[in-house]
């Protein structure tokens, strides 16, 4: 009932009470209100039209204050609450609530770094740096300064952050825990920048420091075990690992937990993929569960590389596209274009070669775009395997090809061989009539003494078999339906002499007039061509249909 009493004073704008609902215990505070059936945010609106209304500052700015707290503790993103921060922020300072007023911004930088709530580091820093300013105690000092570490990791400046971190040491001197926390940053910072020497001396400081505390003990063998991995040191590396597991499990940190499931995951990619998939999945769950969807991205790719170490292809294709889209939503380029390459892998695996070509080109232009050449590389090398897999080219015999069409001999069609060729529509939308005319011709022509050959266009249909990029437009999409239909007539009619051949969307005029006469020469096995063409060769090369197509 205490609860509720306090949310209904709140409510009528009373500073004491707005206080408490800002600044008092906002874990047990929180469950307390649920339990009343009331919305202390609700409560802090009222509260702040209240103490406007009354002109009470000091109500106005903890309201504010409350009404911030509740709203990031509901999910809200920082973003949305700048200008009522500022507005809470300026408030307290004129009434001297310095302290309160950083605690406020501390808490903004702090949410700003976790990826559940859109990730800023430059915001998170820039709040951080602003409650450094305001506080006076300097273990409060040293908080904002440990903040402005983690966002320069976060925004990958690992020099910035052993600086920031070492001056945090300086004011933490008989900390333990925090001096240990902070060793922890130092010792991120430094794997980041590749110094692992530097790195473990840092972490096991900071194991020396946690003393009886898992987590943190936990947290620092992480960060031990990754960089032995590193240096190549996999025993080792493998048994502070588990080691740690045990830790974050003892001390109840599921974030440690999860980062050292995936530690292993990675690590047992070569020497035991199923090891891999079971430690990257648990990993996956922890950060699935606790909203955190760049990590999520992390895992989910580890465990898609497990699966295509063990030939499993169709989830190591599920699961890398799930990584390629989670990039692109978080905006990592290079998870996105990972995920691409292993996706390219996965599709070669499963014999669509033409789709692998098409997963490695794009990947190939993102790692170009944002300036890696070490992955463009990777995936250049990747491109020239898939290319030397591809159904050989094959240039079309006996054609008549005429650079001048006026001066065309008028028995072209008996050269190339008398058939019916029956070409796409020129509008969108007319596929069903298309069919439906393509039907009646075949009946017709069934029912005559001859055996006329029919060669059946289409135009992109099968581009992402063969590599090529397709236009999307609808036209594209359904010119798939004559493919069915021609094949459902094979099926019904074994002895009518019916071809399909889909066109090259960049073709010209004379390049179409050769593939359409070789079609009726060569269809391949199946009756079924399509037809590319290769990059600085001004001719139209064919591709035969193959598995590749199913």
């Amino acid at each position: 009932m205490a609860s509720l009493q306090l949310v209904e004073q709140a409510r009528s704008g009373d500073s004491q009470a707005l206080v408490e609902l800002a600044v008092g215990g906002q874990e047990s505070g929180a469950r307390g209100y649920s339990k009343s059936r009331e919305e202390p945010r609700q409560a802090a609106i009222e509260g702040l039209q209240a103490a406007r209304d009354n002109g009470d500052k000091k109500a106005q700015a903890f309201a504010l204050y409350a009404s911030l707290r509740l709203r990031v503790l509901q999910g809200e993103r920082v973003g949305s609450c700048q200008a009522e921060a500022m507005e809470a922020t300026r408030l307290l300072k004129e009434l001297g609530e310095k302290k309160h007023a950083a605690t406020m911004l501390l808490m903004l930088a702090n949410n700003s770094l976790s990826s559940g709530f859109d990730q800023k580091p430059s915001a998170a820093l820039r709040y951080a740096s602003d409650a450094f300013g305001l506080f006076d105690d300097a273990s409060d000092k040293a908080a904002a300064l440990t903040t402005q570490a983690e966002a320069h990791i976060a925004a990958k400046n690992p020099g910035e952050a052993v600086a920031v971190a070492a001056k945090a040491l300086l004011l933490l001197q008989g900390n333990a825990p925090m001096e240990a926390s902070t060793m922890i940053l130092t010792a991120k910072a430094q794997l980041m920048n590749k110094e692992f020497v530097q790195a473990e001396t840092s972490a096991t400081s900071a194991i020396a420091k946690a003393g009886p505390d898992h987590a943190l003990v936990a947290s620092a063998k992480c960060v031990v075990a990754e960089s032995m991995f590193a240096r190549g040191q996999q025993g080792n590396g493998r048994e502070v690992a588990v080691e740690g597991l045990e830790l974050a499990r003892a001390g109840q940190d599921i974030m440690a937990e999860a980062s050292l499931l995936h530690l292993l995951a990675k690590s047992s990619l070569s020497s035991d993929p199923l090891e891999s998939v079971d430690y990257a999945e648990k990993a996956l769950t922890i950060y699935l569960l606790r909203g955190e969807p760049t990590l999520e991205a992390a895992a989910t790719h580890t465990a898609a590389k497990a699966h295509l170490a063990i030939k499993n292809y169709d989830a190591a294709l599920q699961l890398s596209m799930q990584a390629s889209s989670l990039g692109n939503g978080n905006g990592d380029v290079v998870m996105e274009a990972s995920a691409l390459h292993t996706a390219s892998q996965a599709r070669m695996g499963k014999g669509r070669i033409g789709e692998a070509l098409l997963a490695a080109r794009k990947s190939a232009e993102l790692f170009h775009a944002i300036g890696d050449k070490d992955g463009e590389k990777t995936v250049a090398i990747a491109i020239t395997k898939i290319q030397d897999k591809m159904p050989p080219p094959h240039r079309p015999q006996n054609v008549l090809l005429t650079s001048n069409p006026a001066s065309a001999p008028t028995n072209l069609i008996t050269q190339a061989r008398h058939c019916v060729v029956w070409n796409n529509p020129c509008k969108e939308g007319a596929y069903i009539n298309y069919n439906l005319e393509l039907l009646r011709l075949i009946d017709d022509i069934s029912k005559s003494t001859t055996q006329t050959p029919i060669v059946v266009c289409s135009m992109g249909a099968m581009g992402r078999h063969l590599g090529c990029p397709v236009p999307g437009q609808q036209k594209d999409i359904n010119s798939m339906s004559i493919w069915g239909v021609v094949r459902t007539v094979r099926l019904e009619m074994p002895r009518m002499p019916i071809f399909t051949v889909d066109l090259p969307t960049d073709a010209d005029g004379s390049e179409l007039a050769r593939v359409i006469c070789d079609a009726t020469q060569d269809s391949g096995p199946r009756s079924e061509v399509a037809y590319s063409k290769v990059a600085g060769d001004g001719q139209a090369l064919l591709a035969k249909m193959g598995r590749d197509t199913q």
